[in-house]
Parts: structure tokens; sequence; C-alpha cells
């Protein structure tokens, strides 16, 4: 994120709107695919961990990359930015950088899981 920037939301509703409609009239479904990303993203998230645990900055890296996809797709934009910035951190200033990034990116998570329970309700 560009410092002094106005941060992303957490969510683009917009985006899970589409989502939701192209989907259809299978709200279930929509209901299953963002279940399925929390637990996805989670996974990755946990990964990331370990690899930093390890002592593997490129495998964290490689990691958050995909997460910042995913998390791009299902509108969960702040988090697809740090994902992002985790990775230029990694770039830039190796494992201590990439340690210090990562509470960041397990908050974020966390906000987007809480979101997306709320909007779903």
């Amino acid at each position: 994120m560009v410092h002094g920037a106005e941060p992303p939301v957490t969510l683009d509703l917009e985006r899970l709107d589409r989502i939701r409609k192209l989907l259809g009239r299978r709200p279930r479904s929509f209901d299953e695919l963002l279940g399925l990303f929390i637990s996805e993203a989670y996974e990755r998230v946990r990964q990331v961990g370990e690899a930093l645990g390890k002592g593997d900055p490129d495998a964290a890296a490689t990691l958050a990359h995909g997460l910042r996809g995913s998390s791009s797709a299902f509108g969960a934009v702040r988090l697809a930015g740090l994902c992002q910035e985790f990775e230029q951190v990694g770039q830039a200033r190796g494992l201590a950088g990439v340690r210090e990034a990562f509470p960041a990116l397990e908050a974020e998570l966390a906000a987007v899981s809480c979101e997306l329970k709320s909007t779903l309700g």
C-alpha cells in the first residue's frame, strides 16, 4: 500500500455481487464457494507461517502470491494488497521482513472471514 493513501475496504461488495449473479439462482453454491475460499485462504496462511518457521521466505512469497490471486478474485482487496506487499518485502528485506509482515496477513484474513460471515448472514 502507498503510505498516506486511503486503505482499501476489506471487501469489494460489488465483486461479490458479480459472483453471486454469475451463479444465478443457486445461493447455496455462492455460500459454498465463499466457504471454500475462506478455508483455502486459512490453509495458505498456515502454510506461509510454516514456511517462515522453516526459514524459507521464497516459499512464503510463492504462497502469498497464490493467496493474492484468490483474494482479489473474491473481492478481499485489502488482503490482496497485503499479499502483494508481503511479496515485495520478501524481495527487499528477506526473511526478517516477511516475518514482520506476517501478522498483518493473519489479522486481515480474520477480518475478511468475519465480514464475509456477516455478509452471508
